[in-house]
């Protein structure tokens, strides 16, 4: 993560790394226009080009994944987030319906890295619905790793 500051072009593979040791399918760093959701700048892991493609076609429904832009401007600093327990209709969203669904995920868990009036930092990891759902082993590791981060 530290040499991902020095040389950006390492978060790709770092973010493999994460997602994996975390046991994610997929992961996006990402800084997000608000109230947009417009992505500004991001790296990605373990999406299809395909569908990575489509992400910004779905930058209002991110926001509304997470519950609008209010419940995104809350989310927590200091530890980990996890969609369907912030935003009880997660699921039901169009992203959820149009862009996780087709892949096979079933729920996310993003780190807040940064936030200011203009918009929101984040790392976002996308669960698939073969691992399960999203438990304490992976907050507990999460919550260690978010220090490191931000």
């Amino acid at each position: 993560v530290y040499d991902c500051a020095l040389e950006p072009a390492r978060w790709p593979d770092t973010l493999e790394a994460l997602r994996r040791e975390l046991g994610f399918a997929t992961a996006v760093l990402g800084f997000h226009e608000l109230p947009s959701g417009r992505v500004l700048l991001s790296a990605a892991s373990g999406i299809a080009p395909e569908w990575l493609a489509r992400v910004p076609a779905h930058a209002a429904d991110v926001v509304e994944l997470w519950g609008g832009e209010q419940a995104l401007r809350q989310l927590p600093l200091d530890r980990p987030a996890i969609a369907s327990r912030v935003n009880a209709a997660a699921a039901r969203t169009r992203y959820a319906r149009e862009w996780g669904e087709p892949q096979g995920l079933i729920d996310s868990l993003a780190f807040v890295l940064a936030r200011d009036a203009g918009g929101v930092g984040a790392l976002a990891l996308g669960r698939h619905r073969d691992a399960g759902a999203i438990g304490e082993r992976e907050v507990t590791l999460a919550q260690a790793l978010l220090p490191h981060l931000q």
